[in-house]
């Protein structure tokens, strides 16, 4: 038998030729396959990318790996990064370098887990790494997730209380402020407002602290408020002296313990031993009504008190006259040992002229015994004047006329000050007497010049002819300007008549 020979063409068998090589070039000794050149000192790589621990724990252990080689000396960096849990609260934060030696494969990173006691859920943060020297890479896991595990169970929130903390305090007379800790303790989860309010104990309020209250209020989670009480310095030596600041009327279920704080002031002014001490006027001025009897103004004595001394002082007379609008001319104040104050009376006498407002002074002249007189030595007395500036009245209630008369003058009168021009309304009423048949009604305006005391009005009357009884009308005053009515606003007129009385005959006139 004959073998056949199969003859391929020069040009396929010179590509096929080139197809095995290239296939034979891409399969190392060995037969197996790679994907990348591996660098003889490894890749690091977490060995898991999710690690757990119970909040409890205390620590986890992260485990690193070098993978794919081992050649030489290696290091890689790593740190913790915040994701819902909080380094310092839920976790202690770290950041290193681990440093691998030749052929070394395996090293550990451990992080401090924190059991806080609050119910908040699980909680997470993250460890990475970076940096890696001497050729070596970052594997597959880069990073990994912590996880931890909350133990803690919910408890619902207690009603909060509140308390000063500390309950006593000392602060200088010259700090300016007293600074108070109000601490809240049990439950913060709420808004919360408590009332306060300081009170005197030795020490006097908006004397050595200004009066001080209101409301605190405290927002959720916040555990510490400061009340700044003012303090006043003076410049009087005296003992340390306290009041006390409360607590009360809390929001909701929020209860107060140890609710009241004591402040001692410390004095800072030197001691100086009993003086006479200086006497000045209280005030610069004062002003009284004219009906008010006396002007009581009130002498001072500062800076001691030891001793008795007698401070004398003397009136003088402005626009207000004495004997007329006041009176005294002067006298002298008896001061006995401790007495810190005394009252000047200064009679103030009323009339009834309207004059305006007058004035008069008073004035400390001198102090006996080593008593000084201070800076306020003069004080100057308002007297107001309680008297209208004018009054427009009739000059009698009534005012009588027959009606045969034909007119009545009737008289209005203007008493008080008569400086100024002034006016009144006037318009007449009936009564009995009526418009038309017994009088003609009247009205108008009388104006008073400056200097006028008096005016007249007329109204006109009618004579019927008919024999009537007594009747009347009113003619009334209104609207003043420049003035005020006075006590008889109005006038009643009376209207007589001299008409004959005829009588009918009671039987017939006889014929002739």
């Amino acid at each position: 038998m004959k073998e056949l020979k199969v003859l391929q063409p020069q040009p396929l068998r010179r590509k096929l030729g080139v197809m095995l090589l290239a296939s034979a070039m891409l399969i190392p000794y060995g037969g197996s396959s790679v994907s990348h050149a591996e660098s003889p000192a490894g890749q690091f790589t977490f060995e898991s990318d999710y690690y757990t621990a119970g909040e409890d724990a205390g620590i986890v252990t992260l485990t690193v790996r070098r993978e794919g080689g081992a050649s030489g000396e290696a290091s890689v960096d790593y740190t913790t990064a915040d994701s819902s849990a909080y380094a310092e609260s839920d976790y202690g934060p770290g950041s290193g370098t681990l440093v691998f030696a030749d052929g070394e494969t395996v090293k550990t990173v451990d992080v401090a887990i924190y059991d806080d006691g609050e119910t908040e859920g699980d909680e997470s943060f993250s460890v990475l790494l970076s940096n890696p020297t001497a050729g070596a890479e970052l594997g597959t896991y880069s990073s990994a997730a912590v996880s931890i595990a909350d133990n803690d169970s919910w408890i619902p929130d207690p009603p909060s209380v509140l308390s000063f903390d500390p309950v006593s305090y000392t602060v200088g007379e010259s700090e300016g402020y007293a600074g108070l800790q109000v601490v809240r303790s049990g439950g913060a989860a709420d808004n919360i407002s408590v009332q306060y309010a300081a009170s005197g104990g030795s020490a006097g309020e908006d004397q050595d602290y200004s009066a001080f209250s209101g409301t605190l209020n405290f927002a959720p989670g916040e555990r510490l408020a400061v009340l700044q009480v003012p303090i006043l310095d003076d410049s009087e030596h005296e003992e340390n002296e306290s009041f006390s600041v409360s607590l009360f009327g809390a929001s909701g279920e929020t209860s107060i313990e140890s609710g009241t704080a004591e402040v001692t002031i410390a004095d800072n002014d030197p001691y100086v031993p009993d003086q006479p001490g200086e006497f000045q006027l209280e005030s610069a001025a004062y002003t009284v009504d004219e009906g008010s009897g006396t002007a009581p103004i009130r002498v001072l004595r500062h800076g001691g008190a030891d001793g008795e001394v007698a401070v004398d002082y003397r009136i003088e007379s402005g626009t207000a006259a004495e004997g007329a609008d006041f009176g005294g001319t002067g006298g002298q104040l008896y001061f006995g040992d401790g007495e810190t104050e005394k009252w000047i009376e200064a009679p103030v006498y009323e009339d009834a002229v309207h004059e305006g407002n007058e004035q008069f002074a008073v004035l400390l002249t001198s102090a006996s015994n080593g008593g000084v007189l201070g800076s306020l030595v003069r004080s100057d007395v308002t007297i107001q004047d309680n008297d209208p500036s004018s009054r427009i009245e009739f000059s009698a209630y009534t005012k009588s006329a027959y009606e045969e008369d034909g007119t009545v003058t009737l008289t209005v009168t203007r008493t008080g000050s008569t400086n100024e021009a002034a006016s009144v309304q006037y318009a007449t009423k009936d009564h009995t007497a009526l418009d038309g048949r017994d009088y003609r009604a009247a009205s108008g305006t009388l104006e008073f010049a400056a200097g006028e005391a008096s005016k007249t009005l007329t109204v006109s009357l009618l004579d019927d002819g008919i024999k009537e009884y007594y009747e009347y009308f009113a003619v009334e005053l209104s609207s003043p300007g420049g003035a005020e009515l006075g006590e008889r606003p109005r006038m009643i007129v009376s209207l007589y008549d001299r008409d004959p009385i005829y009588w009918p005959s009671p039987w017939p006139w006889p014929r002739y």
